[in-house]
């Protein structure tokens, strides 16, 4: 049997592999056209023709271009990150942090996270509940994550803190600051190195966490 006879039910269809495969590629082509495009330039039959599929199976499974556009952006992330780092045994407080750190400049300055928040901020106006629905969510999952990590150092001794959502505030604010905010501004700005990192991180340890060397 060849490789196309398998991807194909016995009446000729798309077998749901195929049709999810098929629908990970819309997702694919839709964000690069909607970022390089925007919203008003990108076409339906455009997309439907870059993505090698008929314009039906995006109306079928997607819905219009807005319902396209909505998938687009709130799949960003689960296409863009993987897991956060968390505690490993033998860490000190120091390497955790650090490497959290580490992936929240990675993460907020990848080139497609970049082209997805410029045309976040570019469209705000054009659907402003939908962009408020994934600054907020963006901003939570982010949360979520460093919160994770620090209740893992209460777990482990490493520190007493308290609120631990707190301090993930805290400590998000002071290793990202406005660096996000420029890069999506497309301002000028230099990636953190590890030094000015570990700097931030020092602040955080000795002024949120109130420990000492």
């Amino acid at each position: 049997m060849t490789a196309a006879a398998q991807r194909r039910t016995p009446a000729g269809r798309p077998t749901p592999a195929e049709l999810e495969r098929r629908k990970l590629r819309v997702l694919e082509v839709a964000t690069d056209l909607f970022v390089e495009q925007g919203y008003a330039g990108t076409g339906f039959v455009e997309i439907a023709r870059a993505a090698g599929v008929g314009a039906n199976l995006i109306y079928q499974h997607f819905g219009d271009k807005e319902q396209l556009f909505r998938e687009v952006i709130f799949a960003r992330r689960t296409n863009a990150m993987e897991d956060a780092p968390r505690y490993q045994p033998g860490d000190s407080l120091r390497d955790a942090l650090m490497r959290m750190a580490r992936y929240a400049i990675d993460i907020s300055l990848r080139p497609r996270t970049l082209g997805l928040m410029r045309l976040i901020i570019a469209e705000s106006q054009r659907f402003p509940e939908m962009m408020r629905a994934v600054a907020d969510k963006t901003m939570n999952h982010l949360l979520n994550d460093f919160s994770a990590l620090l209740d893992d150092l209460v777990a482990a001794g490493l520190t007493d803190i308290g609120d631990t959502q707190q301090a993930a505030r805290l400590y998000m604010d002071i290793i990202l600051g406005m660096v996000p905010l420029r890069a999506y501004a497309n301002w000028e700005v230099a990636r953190p190195g590890d030094a000015e990192l570990a700097l931030k991180v020092e602040v955080f340890i000795r002024g949120v966490l109130r420990s000492q060397p």
